[in-house]
């Protein structure tokens, strides 16, 4: 996928809304704007149609919570591969454990029915990010303990493939799998500004905080037009490539 180019609006930094006023941040990795951070991978689950040779991989990110809590509710950006974003679409969000770096044992999975928010950001094919978040059966995790979730776009009528996009913030290592019946894997999003996937996770329990914002840094137009001219010829989906055997 390629780099994002940031729109009029863009700069206005527009934000995600909506969702429960007592919800409360507890993990942030956030959508900040960094020019080549608006790579994605493709994340869809097996309900979705299939119209790539990626729309059947799956990718998860780890995350650790301060303290035992209940997560409640999930925040996450996408784009879709055409100049049409559905509304109610089906997502598929999972929880796994850790084994030694990579997902493990499935905890919990729920299926959520949300509409994507405009974010004012568009890739360099124009293609609009959007900003997403759902409330869930609140799942208790313990804290100073590693997990992963994992986002999938999994509704059968949707036609084009969807991707979840980067973060700068992480710990540059995301889970993959060619398929769901595909082996868990480590990999490197890539660059260092690739360093996990763009979500958040909320609870109801824990003090308000902000929603992850799109936030433009100063540089960000500079290092836009060398990325560029650096990256013109990548694909247009980043597809994690497996470590070497």
């Amino acid at each position: 996928m390629k780099f994002s180019a940031f729109t009029p609006a863009a700069l206005c930094l527009a934000l995600l809304g909506g969702g429960s006023a007592h919800a409360g941040v507890i993990y942030s990795q956030p959508l900040t704007g960094v020019p080549g951070e608006q790579f994605g991978y493709d994340s869809n689950g097996p309900n979705s149609l299939p119209s790539s040779p990626f729309t059947s991989q799956q990718i998860a990110d780890n995350f650790s919570l301060l303290a035992p809590t209940s997560v409640s509710g999930v925040q996450w950006y996408g784009i879709y591969y055409s100049s049409i974003a559905p509304a109610n679409v089906t997502f598929q969000i999972r929880f796994f454990a850790d084994a030694a770096g990579k997902p493990g044992a499935l905890l919990d999975q729920q299926s959520v029915s949300v509409t994507g928010a405009l974010t004012g950001l568009t890739n360099e094919q124009g293609l609009r990010i959007l900003a997403y978040q759902a409330a869930i059966t609140p799942l208790p995790l313990a804290g100073g303990t590693p997990f992963w979730v994992s986002i999938l776009e999994n509704d059968p009528a949707t036609t084009s493939a969807w991707a979840w996009q980067f973060s700068q913030t992480g710990d540059n290592t995301v889970g993959y799998r060619p398929s769901e019946a595909g082996s868990w894997m480590a990999v490197l999003p890539g660059a260092n500004r690739h360093r996990g996937m763009a979500f958040a996770l909320t609870d109801t329990d824990a003090p308000p905080g902000p929603a992850p914002a799109a936030v433009a840094e100063p540089s960000t137009l500079a290092l836009f037009g060398l990325a560029t001219v650096a990256l013109g010829g990548c694909l247009r989906r980043r597809r994690p490539t497996p470590p070497a055997a």
